[in-house]
């Protein structure tokens, strides 16, 4: 079997390594744009489920990758002048070059013609001379662009703008900055790869990085590996103070929009795509590499299982997609929270770090309590403080034990007090007649105001009869409606005091 591989950066010089290993009479090209040594990237992220994929897919990799890990468990935010440190996380990462010069080590050993310094023939012309055809070229994908039809790709740029960058200064952890500055909020996501050497990645909104002047000192073209040198000393004298006078050092970095990559089909006849060139997650979660080396894994392990190349195209992007999926959904609502980190400024330190910890909504108050416990009761106590005016935490006095967790809260909207932070959200039942509602709607309320909750809410309450998405839609536009929602409401009154919301909504171009 002939396979043409487009790209050798991690995750393509992985598959390669991968499939040679598993079948050592395939003849394996691969071919890199740049030269072998030319340095690219800095650190790179593992979690360990990927590590124990590369530890059962390739033990000589993982051994010499495992050697020189920088590993840490701790998270540290820097927000409004103080310090919050979360531990029990667990991180390994390790320089990205390096990583590349044990799989290009690999590559050699096991026969792969890896052929640096020259860019691949035409993606056509692959696909007619090779069985199969694996771009791992990127986020900017020459392969995928080639054929749009087939691929259908969705590519979403984003609104901040953010350079990769590395210092010299060593953090203990994975550390978080967030600055409020006279231009705006400025961010930074930094961790060790190295004993020398820290990942440190600046992002801006947009118009905060106009107002910090960046905009001028960007607005030119950059040749092809050159640094925006300008911006990196801004930015120096930016964050000074957390380089503890150590530098920034560039590496073809640049002012960049981050572009959340996807792909209807992930593969076009014998063509399949990899790692970027598939998918993209936000850095904010660390996953590119990870994603393409479990790509890589997945792909060589389906190409050895089926008989066919198209069998094992459909069993590799039917297992990954699920996957991808789950990350990038996470990495959206962690990309979304930075996008608007504004909005969090006038938290105390404790509620931010607590907010950012769970901003892509994997890590949960309980994920965190598990993993530290003394950080989520400090967290619970400074709300319980000050809820009460600076009192003592909520069920006792301070050092008798943990707060109330805020989901169990107080909290207060306007002139109404809920006893706690749960919400039933509106449930459509569609059994009014005529918009009115009836026995089922007072038994289904009345049910779920006994159950605990802060606030219950009924659900699609048209304001007018167009307003319906079906006919059995309760509605609030007449007096018959209004009298029988009263009666729905003293009759929840003499069981609970739980506050009742409604869902107003107008069905617009849906409506019958």
């Amino acid at each position: 079997m002939r396979v043409a591989v487009i790209g050798g950066g991690p995750g393509g010089l992985y598959f390669a390594a991968l499939a040679k290993q598993l079948s050592p009479d395939w003849e394996i090209t691969l071919w890199e744009r740049n030269a072998r040594d030319d340095a690219s990237g800095f650190g790179v992220v593992f979690s360990d489920e990927t590590l124990d994929g590369i530890a059962q897919g390739d033990p000589e990799v993982f051994a010499a990758i495992s050697a020189e890990f920088a590993r840490w468990s701790d998270i540290d935010i820097h927000f409004g002048g103080e310090v919050r440190t979360s531990g029990g996380h667990g991180f390994a990462a390790l320089d990205r070059n390096r990583l590349r010069e044990v799989l290009q080590k690999r590559c050699a050993g096991l026969g792969v013609d890896v052929r640096y310094g020259t860019p691949a023939p035409p993606v056509g012309e692959l696909s007619a001379t090779h069985d199969l055809v694996v771009a791992a070229d990127g986020v900017r994908s020459a392969t995928r662009e080639a054929f749009p039809a087939g691929f259908r790709p969705e590519l979403d740029e984003r609104h901040c703008r953010y350079m990769w960058l590395s210092t010299d200064r060593v953090f203990e952890a994975f550390t978080f900055i967030v600055e409020q500055r006279d231009f705006g909020v400025v961010q930074v996501h930094a961790y060790p790869y190295s004993d020398r050497r820290s990942t440190f990645i600046v992002e801006l909104e947009e118009q905060a990085w106009r107002r910090a002047g960046f905009e001028a000192l960007a607005g030119r073209e950059f040749g092809r590996g050159e640094s925006d040198e300008e911006s990196v000393r801004r930015c120096e004298e930016i964050l000074a103070a957390h380089l503890d006078g150590h530098r920034l050092i560039p590496n073809a970095s640049r002012w960049i929009r981050f572009t959340t990559v996807r792909n209807a089909s992930w593969r076009h006849g014998n063509v399949v795509l990899l790692g970027d060139a598939a998918h993209t997650a936000h850095f904010s979660i660390g996953s590119g590499t990870k994603l393409a080396m479990e790509d890589a894994l997945a792909l060589a392990a389906s190409l050895h299982e089926h008989p066919t190349v198209d069998e094992a195209l459909a069993a590799y992007e039917s297992e990954r997609r699920p996957v991808v999926e789950s990350t990038q959904r996470a990495a959206q609502a962690s990309l979304e929270w930075f996008e608007t980190i504004g909005r969090y400024g006038g938290q105390g330190p404790d509620q931010f770090a607590f907010n950012l910890l769970t901003r892509s909504r994997r890590v949960t108050y309980g994920n965190l309590r598990a993993r530290d416990a003394a950080f989520v009761d400090a967290v619970d106590g400074a709300l319980a403080a000050a809820d009460a005016g600076d009192g003592p935490p909520a069920g006792g006095t301070p050092g008798a034990g943990p707060a109330v967790p805020p989901m169990f809260r107080p909290l207060r909207l306007g002139g109404l007090t809920l006893r706690n932070r749960i919400v039933v959200p509106p449930l459509a039942t569609y059994t009014a007649v005529d918009g009115v509602p009836g026995a089922f709607t007072q038994a289904q309320l009345t049910a779920q105001a006994l159950g605990g909750a802060g606030l219950v809410f009924a659900g699609m309450t048209a304001v007018a009869p167009d307003g319906r998405a079906t006919p059995g839609c309760p509605g609030l536009w007449n007096d018959a409606q209004e009298a029988a929602w009263r009666t729905v409401l003293g009759e929840i009154r003499r069981s609970s005091d739980t506050p009742i919301g409604i869902q107003l909504t107008h069905a617009g171009r849906r409506g019958p």
